[in-house]
This record gives C-alpha cells, structure tokens and sequence, in this order.
C-alpha cells in the first residue's frame, strides 16, 4: 500500500501525469547475507515539494477533505520514511520496513 500511494503520487503530483517524466523505484534488502531491512526508494522528475508544508489530515478543518491522506497513510504502513529533493532533480521518497528484528 505504502508503495503503491508512493508511486501514484509520483506519477500524478511530482510528474504532473507527463508520460515523457519517469518515475524511479528501487527495492534493497539489507543487510545482503541476512535481511533485516526491507528499503525502497521512489523518485520522481518533478519540481519537488517541503514535504514540512503538508496539513494534518487529522485536524478538524481536514478530516472530511477528499485527498491529503497519502503520505499519513505511508508514515503509518513504513517504519521510516524521508522525504526530500534528490541530486539528480525531483523528489525521493525512501520508506523502510523492519522485516526481522
């Protein structure tokens, strides 16, 4: 689910829907020999966002709003996630998920 609302996100917010911008998604597990950690990375080629100007889908004057819950939802299904304007231009989404303790 984290992936995917990722990805749509992406596609729709950061590449504004352009079928000629790429949306780049890369999967690790680490360590290599055991995993304990399972990390994807989304990028888009869009203009980038502060991810610190985004509203409280849980305050009173957004719970009804139709959209806003993405990036919520994500924090809530990952257990890291960070966001920020990548070297190579757009946004990078990195989430990781315990997968062993």
């Amino acid at each position: 689910m984290a992936v995917r609302e990722t990805v749509i996100n992406a596609l729709k917010h950061g590449n504004h829907s352009d079928p000629a911008q790429i949306v780049y998604i890369d999967f690790a597990a680490e360590p290599e020999a055991h995993p304990a950690d399972f990390i994807v990375r989304v990028r888009d080629q869009g203009n980038g966002f502060d991810p610190t100007t985004l509203g409280n889908p849980l305050t009173p004057e957004n719970i009804l709003k139709a959209s806003g819950r993405g990036i919520f939802l994500i924090k809530q299904f990952m257990d890291d996630v960070t966001m920020q304007r990548a070297r190579e231009g757009g946004m990078e989404v990195r989430m990781l998920k315990r997968i062993r303790s």
